[in-house]
């Protein structure tokens, strides 16, 4: 019996569905099989095993009696080499608790479809902290932020090739893996505390390509929740874009954002000002390297083309700001108006979500995975044979707690691409039927692109030539905070890129 240490340092909250319990942080539950799984794809080191399959090539590799290399790995397996489980225990001890937790607010009244009013209750609003949206009708039902600033992990071993083995895949692991809700995001990020583990052979200082430092405003105190923000904003220049808006409520409001050129009437008939707006970088890349466009442009054509629209009795509504009134609001045209017969699912590689809220067209829309039926109809692929209902982004968030050398506390947030994943993901999930929930008769069939590079993008964007900011967003947003943020990550990203 071998015992291993080690000691993490916790860089950034984990939201944690028992927060209200002492002691609530990593758990040893989901350390443990994400690590077996961990030093078993490493080991196996075949590219072409989908990860579904690792353990199950593993336990079988490690059966196989020929092959002297992996046949220690039985002796490593709980049950004799029964099990696809590594044959160790793990305990999870944190010190040094941080006040962090998010102050729950309500109950207030929500109303139910069928109409009846219930209490809920929600926590303040956190970046990207998505699971309390809404409410819940209990407290107990509410995640919260979990903050310690040392935890140990205590392995007991019995097998000393597989504690050598634990040690030497510690810091891989614990840098390509975060923990509890929101992982990809940067939630969870804990790794062995250099102060006291540097001189060990196995510690590494892990790095990427892709990094840039976030700032606190007040050194004192680094607030989380506005670095989040500024990773939120970032994240979303790479996927879905940004327009920020403000509703207007009064004839001033709505004359001066006129003035500025800033108002829009809303999808909703309200009055708007527009905060920022930042196109997607990925609708700029589906348009000049794949001459494509993606699947937001395709659901506006499908769904909400036109502000005015004929009943059959007749009458007429007008929607304001759709598709149609769109093209003709935005300065930058070009993009809004390139058209092709080419589209796919572009927004959803870098994350599946199968129902989306579209909110200023008061719409829902569903994705589903999709076949075709004896008549040549798109429909869903029944449960039990469909191979997904949504996947996580590809791209994680390593944000570490760095000191400089006067003392200075930051963020220096690690951008790291899976493409594994992403070519799985895609593999196993083609064709998809999409529909707008209030009206399935416009439902519409779309694909992912069969081959998507997330290097390739990254290279894209980092190129000053492919993007520039400056020309990127619209002169009347270069002076906020958002354009500040972005354009100060893409400069530091650009920097600290070898190849530029």
């Amino acid at each position: 019996m071998h015992k291993l240490t080690f000691t993490l340092k916790q860089h950034t909250p984990l939201i944690h569905f028992q927060h209200d319990q002492t002691g609530a942080t990593l758990r040893a539950t989901e350390v443990k099989p994400r690590l077996d799984f961990f030093i078993m794809k490493k080991l196996l080191n075949d590219t072409g095993i989908p990860d579904h399959k690792v353990r199950e090539v593993f336990l079988e590799r490690a059966n196989n009696p020929h092959d002297e290399n992996q046949k220690k790995w039985k002796n490593w397996l709980v049950g004799n080499g029964d099990h696809a489980a590594l044959d160790y225990k793990l305990k999870v001890l944190p010190y040094d608790q941080i006040d962090c937790e998010l102050n729950i607010l309500g109950p207030k009244q929500r109303q139910l479809e069928s109409g009846e009013k219930i209490n809920v209750y929600e926590t303040e609003s956190f970046p990207m902290l998505l699971s309390n949206m809404g409410g819940k009708e209990s407290t107990n039902e509410l995640k919260n932020l979990s903050f310690f600033q040392r935890v140990k992990l205590i392995f007991t071993v019995y097998d000393i090739d597989l504690k050598s083995q634990i040690a030497n895949s510690i810091c891989d692991f614990l840098f390509q893996t975060n923990f509890g809700n929101r992982q990809s995001k940067g939630f969870g990020c804990f790794y062995p505390d250099e102060n006291e583990h540097s001189k060990e052979t196995w510690y590494k200082n892990s790095t990427s390509p892709y990094h840039f430092d976030l700032f606190p405003e007040n050194n004192e105190n680094i607030e989380f929740s506005a670095l989040f923000k500024k990773i939120e904003l970032f994240y979303r220049t790479l996927r879905g874009g940004i327009n920020e808006k403000k509703k207007l409520y009064n004839t001033y409001e709505v004359d001066r954002a006129k003035k500025e050129q800033k108002y829009h009437r809303g999808a909703d008939g309200n009055d708007y000002l527009d905060v920022f707006y930042f196109k997607s970088l990925m609708f700029l890349y589906a348009r000049e390297v794949y001459k494509a466009n993606w699947e937001k442009r395709k659901i506006k054509e499908n769904f909400f083309p036109k502000s005015t629209i004929t009943f059959r009795d007749g009458t007429e509504r007008t929607f304001p700001y759709r598709l149609d009134k769109q093209e003709e609001a935005r300065p930058l045209s070009d993009q809004l108006i390139f058209n092709t017969r080419n589209f796919f699912l572009f927004r959803d590689i870098l994350g599946l979500a199968t129902d989306e809220s579209w909110k200023s067209y008061k719409s829902e829309i569903h994705k589903s995975q999709a076949q075709l039926n004896r008549f040549n109809k798109w429909e869903d692929v029944p449960d039990k044979i469909k191979t997904f209902d949504r996947f996580k982004s590809p791209i994680l968030f390593k944000p570490f707690l760095m000191s400089s050398d006067e003392g200075e506390r930051y963020l220096r947030v690690f951008v790291l691409l899976n493409q594994s994943a992403l070519d799985e993901a895609l593999k196993a999930n083609k064709d998809f039927r999409i529909s707008n929930k209030k009206n399935n008769r416009d439902e519409l069939h779309i694909t992912f692109p069969n081959y998507f590079d997330l290097n390739q993008y990254f290279e894209f964007i980092l190129n000053p030539v492919k993007f520039d900011i400056s020309t990127h967003v619209e002169q009347k947003f270069q002076k906020t905070i958002q354009f500040q943020t972005i354009e100060d990550i893409y400069n530091q990203l650009r920097n600290n890129y070898p190849n530029t």
